[in-house]
């Protein structure tokens, strides 16, 4: 048994202090702040504050990129970048390459992950139409896969497919059938360009089959004011939002909204917070294009961008430390299906973050082990 004591802990809400127990890779309990005793390790965290390790829903754990060739895919996602960034569970998926970049290795690279401590899993599909998967069939690729927790598509984008509202239909259809066999509810997680149509094909889909509308989350909604318009639109018709923390004006548009403006521009609106998430696009490229489509430019998107903006939406008082929490620990947890991550409490996993009163990363564990410490 391991105790972490004296922690300011939240769950994400406030328990205030407390000594949080251990066994094997649950939390088997808390208590009032009190000295531990027989015990076998006891981290000291009086002048600490605990939080849940945080949730990436959206990560190119095998690499992203190339769209300007090979020499432009970005690297895979490593254990250290990871824990670096306070980041104990993330969600792989495809990018623009499904070509070199495949199914098979997404898998198996989430299995590799687990395999050195953390946990990971994928969405099925991609960005092209028919959905690559790794059955022949969506459903059965949920059903079957225990690593499989959505399927990712690509709409309004030039790299897309160009998929027609019944289709868009009949893949949430089988998001849905195939999470209610595993009792799970799972997103159809929707990469959305800045082409015209925007979200236009979703609103039609969620306003006319609001069953259907719960299984939507639209992501890189603050791309563009446009975009983050038709988003709001969205949010109102039942779906769900996320924002990326790796998108800026520096890397995207002029009119790119960073992610802790339209989370701002989100609550000022008194919209939701239970549909709302964050997540990094870690490990993806974000380009720039030329005129005639080619790559002006790129950026790789950090993985460690989620925690710099839940810093930033701390201190700058745009959301309460609980409600900030929230939305890139137990809320993209919820998308996943990830029933026993994303809060602290007796059964759930023990995937931990240790901050510092200035909330910069002190330790993490994750499945119960202590892998990070003050720099180690």
């Amino acid at each position: 048994m391991i105790c972490i004591e004296g922690a300011r802990v939240y769950a994400p809400h406030s328990l205030g202090k407390k000594n949080i127990y251990i066994a094997g890779e649950k939390i088997i309990g808390l208590s009032h702040h009190q000295p531990a005793k027989s015990l076998e390790q006891v981290i000291f965290a009086e002048d600490l504050i605990a939080i849940p390790g945080l949730v990436d829903l959206h990560v190119h754990i095998t690499g992203g990129g190339g769209e300007a060739g090979m020499m432009s895919r970005s690297p895979e996602l490593s254990l250290e970048t990871m824990i670096r960034a306070g980041v104990t569970t993330v969600a792989g998926l495809l990018g623009t390459d499904t070509v070199t970049r495949s199914l098979e290795n997404l898998l198996g690279k989430a299995r590799a992950l687990r395999e050195e401590g953390v946990s990971a899993v994928i969405y099925t599909g991609g960005y092209d139409y028919p959905s690559p998967t790794l059955t022949g069939n969506i459903r059965r690729d949920i059903f079957l896969i225990q690593e499989v927790h959505g399927v990712k598509l690509s709409l309004a984008d030039h790299r897309s497919s160009y998929p027609q509202s019944i289709e868009i239909e009949r893949l949430l259809s089988d998001v849905r059938v195939a999470g209610m066999l595993r009792n799970k509810v799972f997103q159809l997680h929707v990469h959305i360009g800045d082409e015209e149509e925007k979200l236009s094909s979703l609103l039609d889909i969620a306003t006319r089959r609001p069953q259907l509308s719960t299984h939507i989350t639209a992501t890189h909604l603050n791309r563009s004011e446009a975009v983050f318009a038709d988003g709001l639109a969205l949010v109102k018709a039942g779906a769900n939002m996320d924002i990326s923390t790796g998108l800026s004006s520096d890397n995207l548009h002029v009119d790119t909204l960073s992610a802790e403006e339209a989370v701002k521009k989100y609550v000022d609106l008194g919209l939701p917070l239970d549909q709302l998430t964050l997540s990094s696009d870690g490990n993806g490229s974000a380009a720039e294009y030329n005129a005639d489509g080619t790559v002006a430019a790129f950026k790789i998107s950090r993985l460690d961008s989620l925690l710099k903006t839940f810093q930033t939406l701390v201190n700058k008082g745009y959301l309460s430390f609980s409600d900030a929490l929230a939305l890139v620990t137990a809320q993209p947890a919820k998308r996943l299906g990830l029933a026993y991550k994303g809060k602290i409490a007796e059964n759930m996993d023990a995937d931990l973050v240790l901050l510092r009163k200035d909330l910069s990363l002190y330790g993490v564990m994750a499945r119960g082990k202590l892998i990070y410490q003050a720099g180690d």
